[in-house]
This record gives structure tokens, C-alpha cells and sequence, in this order.
């Protein structure tokens, strides 16, 4: 059964505002026209391997592109995002929409706690417990009630590091129990709960360089399409050494650079949602 997918094609999509150190110096400054072809190219890449589901865009909501940020979907469960800042917010009940429509059942945390979907929230993938990341989006007291909703275990991870402000631009769970992430963007205890949860020769270090071209936000499929390769990553970058690593691990790498995206904060994972 193939992955399911929710985008948003880029129709608005701008910088508009600052609301992470991405988006300093962007604003007005997005190629729209660039955009929009990276966007379909991803778009089009996807479609090989995934079902693909469309939100419709919105004016004044440059974000909703961004639909990772819109919930946590586990089976026809969806946990709606509150977002933290005021720019975003308008785009919830647009998501609350779309997985009502789509019968969804729709549950939303208190007003009083922010939680940004799977920006922050990524499940294990071998489905055993879901990582979340706090501190800079999202609220700590949200891990609570993920834990009531889905009755599986959270563990929680301290972002420290603005430029790494959601849990999946600096942490990707790959599968057989192996995650790929960047040290610097946690406190020193969320780095040893990641060590005690993984072990040694399951955890993928990424280098600066790489953390700071988005090679974190990646959007991992299994596929049986390519027949030496257990899944499809799709990365907007990623130096030859952690290509090499990948490879090695049983991934296919497939470069899209969404470059345009990465103004506003966003790469390949970002412009996607898991229904």
C-alpha cells in the first residue's frame, strides 16, 4: 500500500514575514516562478511513489504550503496543529476542514498550548512511540496529550538552536529502527535520550554542513520499485559522504532542491503531510 501525501501547491507562497532566522532578509524576495517549478518537479517525483492530496491554497496564508505543520495524522486520527505564531494560525481551520471532509476525526489541544503537527511530532518507525521536539515551537504540555490520543509513548526532545526551530529540520527516523539528526539543535539531555533509545550503529550524524542545507528535512517512502533499495529519501541536499551513508543503509537518494522554500525555513519534508 503506497504512502498517502498531503501538498499545497505554492500559489501565495511568499516570505512575508520573519517567524524564523530563515526568513531574515527574504521577505519579497522569493522567485515565485522558481518556486512554483520546484514545487512541481517534487510534486511530480512523489507521484512515482506516493497518492498525492491537494489543499487548496489560500491568500494572505504563504505558509499553508508548508502542510507538515497542519496536524499529526495516525490512521483516520488527526491531532490539529495550534500554531505558535499569529502569522500561521489562520491556516488551522483550513486544515480542520480538509480532514473533516475527508473523515478524519479531528481532536485539538486546549487553546492555551501550541503544538505544530509533525514539524515537531515524528513517529519511530517501527511505530513504537512518536519523538517530539519542544521548546521553540511547540509546548512541552502537548506531549501529554499526544500520549492520551494515541496511546503510545512520547518522548520528549529539547530544541535549543532557532535555525533548527522544529524537530524535523534537524531529526529524521529512518526505518529498522534508525534515526538521522544533528546534535546541535538539541540540549545535552535529548542527546542522551536519543543515544539511550538508539543504538550506536543506528544513529546517522549529520555534519554542519549538511544540517544547514535542510538535509534533515527529508521525506522518507519505502517502496518495492527499486529492487535493491528498501525506501526512497528525498533530500534538497546532501553532501557525498551522507549520500554514500544512505546508499549504504539501502536508501535511494533523490535530490530536489525546493532552494526557494529553504528562504522561508522549509525544505522537502516540510511541503508534506503523512495521511
Amino acid at each position: 500500500m503506497s504512502s498517502t501525501l498531503l501538498m499545497c501547491k505554492p500559489d501565495y507562497f511568499n516570505v512575508d514575514y520573519v517567524i524564523n532566522p530563515w526568513m531574515n532578509g527574504h521577505i519579497h524576495l522569493v522567485d515565485k516562478r522558481l518556486a512554483e517549478e520546484q514545487w512541481q518537479a517534487f510534486y511530480e517525483t512523489l507521484r512515482q511513489y506516493a497518492t498525492i492530496q491537494l489543499i487548496s491554497p489560500k491568500p494572505h496564508l504563504p505558509d499553508l504550503v508548508f502542510t507538515a505543520n497542519g496536524g499529526l495524522v495516525y490512521d483516520k486520527l488527526c491531532i490539529l496543529a495550534h500554531f505558535r505564531h499569529k502569522q500561521r494560525q489562520g491556516e488551522e481551520v483550513f486544515f480542520k476542514q480538509w480532514f473533516e471532509k475527508h473523515g478524519y476525526t479531528v481532536l485539538q489541544m486546549p487553546k492555551s498550548i501550541y503544538f505544530e503537527g509533525t514539524g515537531d511530532a515524528l513517529f519511530q518507525r517501527d511505530g513504537k512511540w512518536v519523538w517530539m521536539g519542544y521548546n521553540i515551537r511547540s509546548e512541552l504540555k502537548a506531549c501529554e496529550y499526544l500520549e492520551t490520543y494515541l496511546s503510545m509513548p512520547v518522548t520528549p526532545l529539547k530544541l535549543i538552536n532557532e535555525k533548527f526551530y522544529h524537530l524535523d529540520t534537524c531529526f529524521c527516523p529512518l526505518f529498522d529502527g534508525a534515526v538521522m539528526y544533528y546534535p546541535g539543535a538539541f540540549d545535552a539531555d535529548s542527546v542522551q535520550l536519543i543515544e539511550k533509545n538508539i543504538d550506536e550503529d543506528k544513529r546517522l550524524v549529520v555534519s554542519d554542513e549538511d544540517a544547514l542545507h535542510f538535509s534533515c528535512n527529508a521525506l522518507v517512502i519505502k517502496t518495492d520499485k527499486i529492487p535493491t533499495k528498501k525506501a526512497v529519501i528525498f533530500m534538497t541536499y546532501a553532501s557525498d559522504p551522507l549520500q554514500t551513508q544512505l546508499n549504504q543503509l539501502g536508501y535511494e537518494v533523490i535530490i530536489r532542491s525546493v532552494s526557494e522554500f529553504r528562504k522561508a525555513g522549509g525544505a522537502n519534508k516540510c511541503l508534506v503531510l503523512e495521511v
